[in-house]
């Protein structure tokens, strides 16, 4: 029994409730206190919710969950906005760590990033650091490769490799040699030269993913891309009872067709859904590329020319599969029970996606299959009511809707119509079917989707690295944005009878948070913590809420109390395990070396959630002493008005120390002695920049 609690219901009939009660992984009541009395039993287990708020979990309706989580596992990884400085350690660090020849795979540099680093050849420029791997780095959209000339040769491309219909290898000025940068489906081809990732590591990143949807209350995704080896990955995991999120896959085809007029191989996708299909794997559901991505790579298919290119040309970007093959794919997988999730991130590819659904319904008029268009951001005035008019699902990104360095890269090479991006209230008011999804790890940190439902009701950074909105006319409710997190995804995932509200019959599939999402202003939606996850009416996740706040509650507090000691658990778990094992050979000695630095980093995690931003009081966590108590209470005027003053330095902060911490668990989870030790010298880092920021709040 779940008591005393503000229930959002997501039922329109009953919108909110006091009490919920669960059994066998049911709801089976939903009212007042009083009223749910007489469900109690002698065994009856009651959870006090102390008036928290409870609602159904969230569905993220297009994520690469298991790619992401390998990424962080395995891969060389470096920030969106790094700078070729940056990019060269961490770099000479994977060398460093990879045996003789081995493939390096990571990234992600941005969307504009050789537009804003002139850098004369990017395959020379790999070659210098890493001549002796191959290396391969996606860029933010996953959509292109940076590659240098070990990978070329191991994928046997060169002067005279033509470019692939959908795609193209960029060249050095006044030759035909490829330069290392890699468009779209010459980038997938070349894809097929890395050596596939075991077995094991496919099984490995889908618990991780999954652990990582727990936490932001995330209780089922749909994985838009999945490749034969990810599917069986989370098939073997619910075969073997490890599963517990809802997991829709949607079978991979070819990206960029090398024929566009071909058909799909409709029997290749039927045996992958056959084998693969099982109780909370979905493999109804099969993935389309039409088009590439608006950026300056100029690959979305658009209407109207982009802007000029560097060499003064205009182009209206590609359609990887041409309209009559398009609209003949969409008939017979939707006459064979296949979801369709289109690519269309250009306003000429959602017109062609609308057209292949229209032939659909004409073709099989008793389907009600919803097909979707996936980052539906560019739509013409004309293809707006068709939505719904032919079911289709507008399927959204709203965690980069918003003023970011991706929008800046759009703005550059689209124009000033890149402002009119993503009609989400347009849509609504149209009754067109709605899904959100994060699309990580493109573009994107992470899978958290609460900076997403805080950009659909502001249509501003949740970050505050810009002060400016986009396009906020085209802003939604917070009502509007949580349906879409929950019934829009439920009906993505074809669980909408069985989840996405809080309805007698329905699984108990919810989340309690911290705060009560519509009593807060709307700029602190993103702040949000999960405190618990169910799923299925089992505790999945649970994370220990703050106290409640106090006069005595200060940032420095906060450092002195949580930040500070969860960074000294970490950095001296560190220390111990590379000392004893020793740095070279990375092999710690004992399992209780790894669960004291793992308690280390998720201190350090919890820690900077806590951390005040936006001139908020902080948590309040006690004090050290009665002085530092007294210090508080005399500056804490002052370091308010230093956070009030520069917001965005402190949410920063935090954000540091919390990837830092997430850095932490993935090397802990691949027992890896040296890159927990250096991440230890990132957490020194992050918190000495608190501390000169609290007490000295005017230096640089």
């Amino acid at each position: 029994m779940f008591e005393h609690g503000a229930i959002y219901t997501q039922e329109a009939a009953q919108p909110w409730a006091q009490a919920i009660a669960v059994a066998k992984g049911r709801i089976v009541a939903v009212g007042s206190d009083a009223e749910l009395q007489a469900w109690m039993g002698p065994t009856t287990r009651r959870v006090d919710l102390q008036g928290r708020m409870l609602m159904p979990g969230l569905i993220d309706a297009h994520v690469h969950a298991g790619d992401g989580a390998m990424a962080e596992l395995f891969d060389c990884l470096f920030a969106s906005d790094a700078t070729p400085e940056q990019i060269r350690p961490v770099l000479a660090k994977c060398v460093k760590g990879s045996p003789r020849g081995a493939w390096i795979i990571g990234g992600h540099w941005d969307s504009d990033f050789f537009n804003r680093f002139k850098i004369g050849s990017p395959r020379r420029w790999l070659d210098a650091i890493a001549g002796e791997h191959p290396v391969l780095l996606w860029d933010d959209a996953f959509h292109n490769i940076w590659v240098n000339s070990a990978a070329l040769q191991a994928a046997h491309v060169d002067a005279a490799t033509a470019d692939p219909a959908g795609g193209r290898f960029e060249r050095e000025p006044g030759s035909r040699e490829p330069n290392g940068l890699v468009i779209e489906a010459a980038a997938e081809g070349m894809k097929g030269a890395v050596p596939l990732r075991s077995a094991s590591e496919y099984r490995r990143g889908v618990l991780r993913a999954q652990d990582i949807a727990h936490r932001f209350g995330i209780i089922g995704f749909k994985d838009a891309d999945a490749d034969p080896a990810q599917v069986a990955a989370y098939h073997s995991a619910d075969s073997d009872g490890k599963l517990s999120v809802y997991v829709a896959a949607c079978i991979k085809t070819q990206t960029g067709q090398d024929q566009p007029d071909a058909l799909l191989n409709f029997a290749a996708i039927d045996e992958v859904h056959r084998a693969h299909q099982s109780d909370l794997l979905d493999t109804r559901f099969v993935k389309i590329f039409l088009d590439g991505v608006p950026t300056p790579a100029r690959t979305a298919a658009m209407l109207a020319p982009y802007l000029p290119d560097s060499k003064g040309e205009r182009t209206s970007g590609m359609l990887h599969v041409n309209p009559a093959a398009l609209a003949q794919d969409l008939i017979e997988l939707d006459r064979r029970g296949y979801t369709v999730k289109m690519h269309a991130t250009g306003d000429r590819a959602i017109r062609a996606g609308l057209d292949a659904i229209a032939a659909a319904r004409a073709a099989n008029p008793a389907s009600t299959l919803r097909h979707e268009l996936a980052h539906a951001g560019y739509i013409d005035d004309a293809d707006l009511p068709r939505f719904a008019q032919l079911n289709a699902v507008a399927e959204l990104s709203p965690v980069i809707w918003y003023p970011s360095p991706i929008i800046d890269a759009v703005i550059s090479a689209v124009g000033e119509r890149g402002k009119r991006y993503w009609p989400m209230r347009t849509l609504v008011a149209s009754r067109a079917p709605l899904a959100a999804g994060s699309d990580w790890p493109s573009v994107v940190p992470s899978m958290d989707p609460w900076s997403g439902v805080e950009s659909m009701v502001t249509r501003s950074d949740p970050l505050r690295h810009s002060s400016s909105a986009l396009w906020p006319e085209e802003s939604v409710t917070l009502a509007d944005a949580l349906r879409i997190y929950t019934m829009g995804g439920a009906a993505a995932l074809r669980r909408e009878d069985q989840t996405g509200s809080i309805k007698v019959g329905k699984s108990a599939d919810f989340i309690v948070l911290d705060r009560n999402l519509f009593k807060v202003p709307a700029q602190q939606i993103s702040d949000v913590r999960v405190l618990m996850t169910y799923f299925q009416g089992r505790k999945v996740y649970s994370r220990q809420p703050a106290a409640a706040a106090t006069p005595l509650a200060s940032i420095q507090e906060l450092m002195l109390t949580r930040i500070d000691p969860a960074a000294d658990v970490l950095w001296e778990s560190v220390a111990t395990i590379s000392n004893a094992a020793g740095v070279e050979d990375r092999q710690p000695r004992t399992d209780a070396q790894w669960d004291a630095v793992r308690r280390g980093a998720l201190a350090l995690i919890e820690g900077a959630d806590a951390l005040t931003v936006r001139g908020r009081p902080a948590a309040p966590v006690g004090s050290k002493t009665e002085g530092d108590a007294e210090a508080g209470v005399e500056s804490v005027a002052d370091m308010r008005k230093a956070i009030d003053a520069d917001p965005p330095r402190f949410a920063n902060m935090a954000r540091a120390l919390r990837l830092a911490g997430e850095e932490a668990l993935a090397a802990i989870e691949r027992r890896d002695a040296q890159a927990l030790f250096d991440v230890g010298g990132k957490i020194d880092e992050a918190c000495e920049q608190c501390h000169r920021a609290i007490w000295y709040p005017r230096s640089p």
